[in-house]
């Protein structure tokens, strides 16, 4: 299971024919990260809260991070702090 988030993110997001369908860059302190792939992507519940949880690339020297996104409140958080 998922690590919990711990550091709410800025997300801009690619919205098809749902709102919020998936990320294509974030900000975290500061800094945006575009999003290169995501290479997993996964719908859970947790204490009846429902969210999608993201792996990501980004185009910051290839790292790659957990995102989540819960549908209840709107918002995007991520699983710990980007170095560097």
């Amino acid at each position: 299971m998922a690590a919990p988030p711990i550091l709410p993110i800025k997300v801009e997001a690619y919205a098809g024919y749902k709102a919020e369908e998936r990320p294509v860059a974030f900000t975290a302190d500061d800094k945006k990260y575009k999003i290169e792939e995501i290479t997993e992507r996964a719908v859970m519940e947790r204490e009846g809260r429902r969210f999608v949880s993201f792996r990501v690339r980004t185009d910051r020297g290839g790292d790659t991070v957990r995102i989540y996104y819960y549908e209840d409140e709107d918002k995007w958080y991520i699983e710990s702090k980007i170095e560097g």
